[in-house]
């Protein structure tokens, strides 16, 4: 398991961060997804082995949100 923060640019309200951790979560290998719309970091927990960083990534830019990895706790 690895724990990935990403910052995501367009993620403005509550409903936007519900949308993304709906979106998330629907992929296999996510374990658990946070997101926080007042300070735009989305925090997931998933299976390395099956999906990395940059598939989620690309995820959330399917969603509509433009996101990058972030060394945010």
């Amino acid at each position: 398991m690895s724990e990935q923060a990403f910052t995501v640019d367009g993620m403005h309200c509550d409903k936007c961060a519900g949308n993304i951790e709906a979106g998330l979560i629907r992929l296999d290998a996510v374990r658990q997804v946070s997101a926080d719309a007042t300070t735009r970091l989305v925090h997931v927990r998933f299976d390395d082995r099956r999906l990395s960083a940059d598939d989620i990534a690309a995820h959330l830019e399917r969603l509509g949100f433009t996101a990058s990895a972030s060394e945010a706790p």
